[in-house]
């Protein structure tokens, strides 16, 4: 029997991709950082030191950033298992209060229209700040992938500039001594 390839491996799978990528990435950054203090006594220092501990300040926001963004995927996570629970009850409640099926409270007490009514009411709400919630996760996990990568790229930037005013410069501060 040949097994099959559905949206819930594919949701799972790209779901493990993402958890990889988002560790890899903050890996990347926390070395990234970590390499440039190590190196930073190893490099002599001429001018701009500011652009150094700007890259660094850069970098550092930029690995909050990403961790904030994986918290923020949890999270969304979190609340789409609850919706999800609210949403199967909906539907229990609906088919209920449409006659397809009855309810029992308890064993010969079945729920009442108004009891149903209100049930829906309630589940409503329940999945309407849900889903609410959900979107305002996604939201603010995909700002803080965008500040993350801008926040890392201008480290960047900032460090080769650093690194090259500094390289350039040496020979010049050594004529001007002369």
């Amino acid at each position: 029997m040949a097994e099959e390839y559905g949206y819930v491996e594919s949701f799972k799978a790209t779901r493990e991709a993402q958890q990889k990528f988002d560790y890899f990435y903050l890996g990347i950054v926390l070395a990234t950082l970590a390499l440039s203090i190590q190196t930073y006594s190893s490099t002599p220092t001429y001018c701009y030191r500011s652009l150094l501990i700007q890259s660094w300040g850069l970098w550092l926001a930029s690995f909050i950033a990403g961790f904030f963004r994986i918290e923020r995927t949890v999270s969304f996570f979190s609340v789409e298992t609850s919706y999800l629970q609210y949403k199967q009850k909906y539907d229990v409640f609906s088919k209920a209060q449409a006659g397809q099926m009855q309810l029992m409270k308890e064993p010969n007490s079945p729920w009442t229209e108004k009891e149903l009514k209100e049930e829906l009411t309630k589940m409503d709400d329940l999945l309407q700040f849900s889903d609410r919630l959900k979107k305002r996760r996604v939201k603010q996990a995909r700002i803080a992938y965008q500040i993350s990568k801008w926040m890392y790229f201008l480290g960047i930037i900032s460090y080769v500039v650093f690194r090259a005013v500094n390289l350039y410069a040496m020979p010049i501060i050594q004529e001007g001594t002369n």
